[in-house]
């Protein structure tokens, strides 16, 4: 008994369906959310970045709602100043004094001698080109809903809520907290964090396995221990507040995650999202806050491994107890199976039949599908941007169709099917304990725990290979039935036309005998069959596929325009690819070629050629063109600068009417892939009007220079000079650091900057830089522009800080 083809492909077919369903579900949102949606659209209204008026109207509201739903919770003691040096903060090129402006909140317990605290955390700012609705408007919105229902509460930990600003200038409000009192008490954090617009909110990093059972309970959980390696490998290059908090204490980030092309984009909005997303973050967040304030606070640290099923279950574990059963499975299971190959040998001679068909079946199914991911690199390489099922099916299929038939010509030979499937199934468990030892070594080298797939696998095969060892081999009649009277005949009687070979019907009982013996073995190679199956295909496909949906292709597909390798993403997704159905192998050998080949050949040319001819960029998964403008005040001169991937920028800005002349397109001198067109624009008269105004005055008694900057449009400025100096003080706050690039963030519009520098800066030359992101009433109207005539496929997001650069010359003396 074999199961046929469709019964196969239906059994499949269900398993991407479940998948797919799964993938897309979003629990009910409850009143505290719904709540949560209408306070989301005031925040994502407009732009509201650090370096903005709309800022502080957030600002406002935010403490207005506070203060009305939790009085006195407002933990204003600390308003300090930060300086942040230039290796505080990977994300952080250059020397920075800033003046924070966060919100910190502080709830205590209403029970005794409670000392330790939970730290919650997301930024109210958001970046100058999208209305930060789920970056990280939804954050914040969690924040106030779990500040309103916990503002009395009996947690065995104090809750402190650090709502912070400057996160997308470099994290510069999470460094500021790390200076504030109500710090010192914390034993763990969660950050929560939107790379994305709307969506799943997926469990991004943790510290360590200790805080990452704090997410166990969640609501449709969503975690894979594939975002930590995808960021410890640098895959996904965006930071968050989590590595700030993280070298002091241990924590988690939960963020959203997809559709990354819409991130940054005026596209985050509140109409991306909804409150059912908001839901999924809020549970999780309770969730896991509650979970930590009854944790200890832990004392080591070990490497978390961790994943959800089908977003019905979430399973976690240290690292190394992942390695330590890889290390059993590759010691003990060559033990076991000789053992039992052992036993089954002495009871019965096991046939073996077809071997290294199953080798060569896998290496031309790897050749197809990494011939299809080549073509498709070659011939479209940003489709899996906007088509990310689109190329998955095509590769997912390739594969399928590869194995099917280089499976059935490797053994069109060979008769006896139940001895090869069983020799399959050995070479199957081989195959999977050779990558089992390649990812175990992985794992040691690199710390790495997204090969738990491997191992699953290899469960899986090492039970089909015992389970093989119970199969019959295939039937040779008894000697002693061909040697029995019936078969006898009188040499004597034969003559020059007798047949070579003359058999005569068996006798009724013999016939009987032998289809007795077929119809036991055929019924229980059957259900072995059967049992392999289901042990061997559903449930490692599942876990792939639910892997590959849920985390893998939503977290790096849309990281191209960032930019990315496509061959990365490729090579990954055909990795998933082949591991998905190379275990159908030995299930193939019954399958009529046929009657299936050219229905699937057709399926997959249709499939290939749409994915090799369709745009790669559209309105749903727009392209993410970078913009900046410089303007030199010295010269009155103004050049916008637009970077985006090769082969589709020139095609993009080539539509603007502000760029018909003077544009000139190049590679981008930073090697960060991107190509970078410019051209030349009108200065805003406001602007020039408002300007930077600076004045230097010598201290007469120590010598010192006071260097006042001040300009109406910003309250971010950068100094840059010729040598390095030494600064003594900025705003009072002293610094005593020698530099010759820093960069000043003011908390108030009105007030200048002065920094004092020793008196050996006197005639030093240099540059001020003031940057402006304030978009109200047009004051960047060559950004709006840009916005605006944009092809529908394209969307314009902001550089760096600053959409516009403005500056002039400066001299100490």
């Amino acid at each position: 008994m074999r199961l046929p083809l469709a019964t196969s492909l239906v059994a499949l077919v269900a398993v991407f369906f479940v998948v797919l369903v799964q993938n897309g579900r979003l629990p009910k949102p409850s009143k505290a959310s719904r709540i949560a949606y209408t306070r989301l659209q005031e925040i994502a209204k407009e732009p509201h970045p650090y370096n903005s008026r709309r800022n502080d109207e957030v600002l406002d509201y935010l403490r207005h709602i506070i203060s009305r739903d939790c009085p006195s919770a407002i933990d204003d003691s600390d308003n300090s100043t930060t300086w942040i040096s230039h290796g505080d903060n990977r994300d952080v090129k250059v020397s920075t004094y800033f003046e924070q402006r966060n919100l910190v909140i502080y709830l205590p317990s209403n029970r005794d001698k409670v000392n330790e605290s939970i730290l919650l955390s997301a930024h109210y700012d958001s970046v100058s080109s999208g209305n930060g609705a789920t970056d990280d408007g939804v954050g914040i919105t969690v924040l106030l809903a779990l500040i309103q229902k916990y503002c009395k509460h009996s947690l065995p930990a104090n809750l402190v809520f650090n709502i912070n600003d400057a996160e997308e200038d470099g994290l510069f409000g999470a460094q500021a907290f790390l200076r504030h009192d109500r710090m010192k008490n914390v034993k763990a954090f969660v950050n929560l964090e939107g790379a994305g617009a709307g969506g799943k909110a997926v469990l991004f990093r943790v510290s360590n396995a200790e805080v990452a059972k704090a997410y166990r309970g969640s609501k449709l959980p969503l975690a894979s221990i594939a975002g930590n390696d995808f960021f410890r490998q640098r895959f996904i290059r965006s930071e968050t507040d989590f590595v700030v908090y993280d070298p002091v204490v241990p924590g988690l980030d939960i963020a959203f995650f997809a559709p990354r092309s819409l991130y940054h984009t005026r596209r985050d909005s509140t109409k991306t999202t909804s409150a059912y997303s908001i839901e999924h973050m809020l549970s999780a967040a309770e969730q896991t806050m509650l979970n930590l304030s009854g944790q200890p606070k832990g004392t080591h640290s070990s490497r978390p491994f961790y994943f959800d099923f089908l977003g019905l279950f979430f399973f976690s574990t240290t690292l190394t107890k992942l390695l330590v059963l890889d290390l059993i499975l590759l010691l003990a299971a060559p033990v076991l199976l000789g053992a039992s190959f052992a036993v089954r040998s002495y009871v019965a001679r096991i046939k073996i039949v077809g071997l290294g068909r199953t080798f060569g079946a896998l290496i031309v199914q790897a050749s197809m599908v990494a011939g299809l991911a080549i073509l498709i690199n070659l011939c479209n390489p940003y489709i899996v941007y906007s088509s990310p099922l689109l190329v998955s099916a095509t590769l997912l299929l390739g594969s399928f169709t590869a194995s099917m038939v280089a499976t059935r010509i490797f053994i069109s030979r060979i008769r006896d099917q139940h001895d090869l499937s069983r020799v399959m199934s050995w070479e199957l468990c081989i195959i999977w304990y050779v990558l089992l030892f390649i990812s175990t070594v992985i794992s040691l080298v690199k710390g790495l725990g997204s090969t738990y797939v491997i191992t699953l696998n290899f469960i899986a095969s090492l039970a089909v290979a015992l389970v093989s060892l119970f199969e019959r081999s295939a039937y040779v009649p008894p000697r002693e039935h061909f040697e029995s009277s019936h078969f006898a005949e009188d040499d004597r009687q034969s003559h020059e036309s007798s047949p070579l070979l003359r058999r005569e019907p068996l006798a009724p009982e013999i016939e009987e005998s032998i289809l007795r013996d077929k119809r036991s073995r055929d019924y229980r190679s059957g259900t072995t069959w059967i049992v392999k199956y289901l042990i061997f295909v559903p449930l490692p496909a599942l876990v792939a596929l639910w892997l590959l949906f849920s985390n893998v292709l939503p977290g790096l597909s849309q990281t191209l325009s960032d930019p990315s390798s496509p061959g990365i993403v490729y090579a990954i997704v055909s990795v998933f690819a082949v591991l998905t159905f190379f275990n159908l192998a030995p299930f193939f050998l019954s399958t009529s070629l046929s009657t299936a080949l050219p229905a699937f050949l057709l399926l997959l040319c249709i499939l290939s050629a749409t994915t090799v001819l369709k745009a790669p960029f559209d309105v749903k998964a727009p392209l993410k063109l970078y913009f900046r403008q410089f303007v030199d005040l010295d010269a009155k001169t103004s050049e916008v600068v637009i970077e985006g991937v090769p082969g589709f920028l020139s095609q993009a800005v080539g539509q603007l009417a502000l760029a018909q002349e003077g544009l000139n397109c190049t590679r981008d001198a930073s090697k960060r892939g991107l190509d970078s067109c410019n051209f030349k624009t009108s200065i805003d008269k406001r602007l020039l009007r408002a300007g930077i105004t600076s004045h230097v005055k010598e201290d007469n008694r120590t010598g010192q220079l006071r260097l006042t900057v001040d300009t109406t449009n910003s309250r971010i400025c950068d100094l840059q000079f010729e040598s390095a100096l030494q600064i003594c003080k900025i705003n009072d706050h002293k610094v005593h650091a020698r530099e010759s690039h820093l960069r000043l963030y003011r908390r108030d519009w009105n007030k200048p900057f002065e920094i004092i520098f020793d008196e050996d800066a006197a005639g030093t030359s240099g540059r001020i830089t003031c940057f402006l992101d304030d978009r109200r009433e047009g004051q960047i109207e060559a950004f709006e522009t840009v916005q605006r005539e944009l092809p529908e496929w394209a969307e314009v997001v902001k550089r760096d800080t600053g959409l516009i650069w403005f500056s002039q010359g400066i001299k100490l003396k």
